[in-house]
């Protein structure tokens, strides 16, 4: 997907206090959730777990993050540290 394998992608939330994320682990599609903004940083990966729908990851599901990537490529994304 990315240059990196372990990342989030964040996105508008539910109201103006959150913002939705999906989370890539590995290259592999991991998950979506909703969490304050300002919990949302690249040291606080679990933090950012335990917010996360865990998903399977799957071709359908690559095709339309990368389809949403590519349609909005100001989108933030945010490298996750290890």
């Amino acid at each position: 997907m990315l240059r990196f394998p372990d990342f989030l992608i964040v996105t508008k939330g539910r109201n103006a206090d959150e913002k939705g994320v999906v989370l890539i682990r590995q290259g592999l599609y991991r998950g979506f959730g909703f969490l304050p903004e300002d919990a949302i940083s690249a040291s606080a990966i679990d933090t950012v777990g335990e917010h996360i729908q865990q998903r399977a990851d799957n071709q359908d599901i690559r095709k339309i993050i990368n389809a949403f990537l590519a349609k909005h490529p100001k989108t933030r994304i945010i490298a996750l540290d290890k």
